[in-house]
């Protein structure tokens, strides 16, 4: 439920409801069986009960994956028919059809292709419900279907995904194969379980293991045929980042084809128009740790990347001015302070591998070559301002560099003054890092003598920002 706490509702302390919905969960008959399950899903994502319970997960783990195969595989035959009861599979009858016209729509599989349940509970109107083309973005509660059981189990293995010691359940209950069942030649008018185990998905790369079976299976191929603009594209977003996250597969996928990696970065680009803020977010952070590696870098760079990077938050209403055209509520306000401080720190990523690159560039010998490293690039504070300093000392006055150049034709040293000044008046947990960010994006950026310029115009600042931090 929307706006509930979970941990008001489940709690350790009150082990007899759950081990209940654990003995439901095991052997109730349909629909309480995937109730229960969905309800363990909702408990499980408290680590503290997720932990308590271990025995019981350990034991629901391989029993829910060999459910979930069977439910995938008579989904796959039968269709979206209502849950299995006593053996037998039963016609999903819409409670209240005689509201609809649908009695002459034509029948798949046995059900009414535009009269799903789903359009009842989804709160459209009823021109959608007759609409046969519409998409589905919910998965029905009641009356119960295959598709509600496979959705309650995802989120049951979704929190478990995360932990180390049910890994071994994992690779033996195959849980990538019952993954890319949902990822193959996916309906795009119903992708509701594919973003599930897209979820699912990204909770198993968090570990370096699932992440290298995931690109070994030709796991990335098959997230870069998803439709970008759709439900999924949050899912898909988060999946990209965890795996930037881990560096042995970024080298992998850098060691891959060219147009693959083009691919790759069209792909997370067009993720940057998200609508969701989740899903920009975690765009935006894919890009932050792929930075590292010079052949996303390159890729990124090769197809005006920067620009695509900087209009996410130039667009913003926060940044707005004037601001009493902001009528963002306090959650709109928190959710673009998060894309601004992502941002700042992609930003921050972007420069310093460029700097490094135009050091080595500018300090080697001419006639020495060096091959495209594949390898992440760390660089410790110290290192970047001995960098900063030494470019600065060695480039001539009117010198060129295209990053630097190409983010204050857009307008970005003044847009990052400005986030700086803003910051002052915000009150949240990021905002030390934002500022901190754009600092040093501003001091990279100083190498270029003619940024040194912008500090010196009249910059206007709306009422509500300072710039007491710009001075101290």
């Amino acid at each position: 439920m929307p706006g509930l706490e979970t941990s008001a509702v489940f709690q350790v302390n009150n082990d007899q409801l759950i081990n209940r919905l654990y003995e439901w969960a095991e052997k109730a008959e349909e629909p309480l069986r995937s109730y229960a399950t969905g309800l363990l899903g909702a408990a499980m994502d408290i680590q503290d009960i997720a932990v308590a319970f271990r025995e019981q997960n350990i034991r629901m783990l391989p029993l829910l994956l060999q459910r979930l195969r069977t439910i995938q595989t008579k989904f796959k035959r039968f269709g979206n028919v209502s849950s299995m009861a006593n053996g037998k599979v039963e016609s999903a009858e819409r409670p209240f059809s005689h509201l609809g016209s649908a009695t002459n729509a034509p029948l798949v599989n046995g059900d009414v292709r535009d009269g799903d349940e789903h359009q009842l509970f989804s709160g459209e109107n009823s021109q959608s419900t007759q609409d046969r083309s519409v998409k589905k973005f919910t998965i029905p509660l009641h009356p119960p279907t295959l598709a509600t059981s496979q959705m309650m189990i995802l989120r049951y293995l979704t929190p478990m995904g995360e932990y180390q010691e049910f890994l071994p359940f994992i690779f033996e209950g195959n849980a990538m194969e019952i993954i890319f069942n949902y990822l193959e030649n996916v309906d795009p008018k119903d992708l509701c379980l594919a973003f599930e185990a897209l979820k699912y998905l990204a909770s198993l790369l968090c570990h370096k293991k699932c992440c290298i079976e995931f690109l070994s299976r030709n796991g990335l191929i098959k997230l870069l045929k998803l439709p970008r603009q759709s439900t999924v594209a949050t899912g898909i977003a988060i999946a990209l980042y965890y795996i930037a996250y881990c560096e042995e597969a970024m080298e992998r996928i850098c060691s891959m084809s060219p147009r693959l990696i083009s691919e790759l970065v069209t792909y997370a680009l067009g993720l940057l128009g998200c609508n969701h803020d989740s899903g920009r977010c975690h765009a935006t952070m894919f890009f932050g740790l792929s930075f590292q590696f010079k052949t996303m870098l390159d890729e990124f760079d090769k197809q005006d990347g920067l620009r695509q990077l900087y209009n996410v938050i130039s667009v913003l209403q926060i940044l707005s001015h004037p601001a009493e055209d902001n009528d963002l509520t306090a959650d709109e306000e928190n959710a673009e302070r998060q894309v601004v401080r992502h941002v700042c720190v992609a930003l921050k990523k972007y420069f310093e591998s460029h700097l490094f690159y135009k050091f080595t560039q500018v300090t080697r010998p001419p006639t020495s070559r060096t091959a495209i490293p594949t390898r992440a690039l760390k660089n410790p504070p110290e290192i970047i301002d001995d960098q900063i300093l030494t470019l600065q000392g060695l480039l001539p006055w009117k010198s060129s560099w295209p990053p630097v150049s190409e983010f204050l034709q857009l307008g970005g040293i003044t847009l990052f003054i400005l986030i700086i000044a803003h910051s002052y008046e915000w009150n949240y947990s990021g905002r030390g890092e934002t500022v901190r960010s754009a600092l040093d994006v501003l001091n990279i950026c100083c190498v270029v003598p003619r940024v040194h310029a912008v500090f010196c115009e009249r910059i206007d600042f709306p009422e509500e920002a300072s710039a007491a931090c710009l001075l101290y």
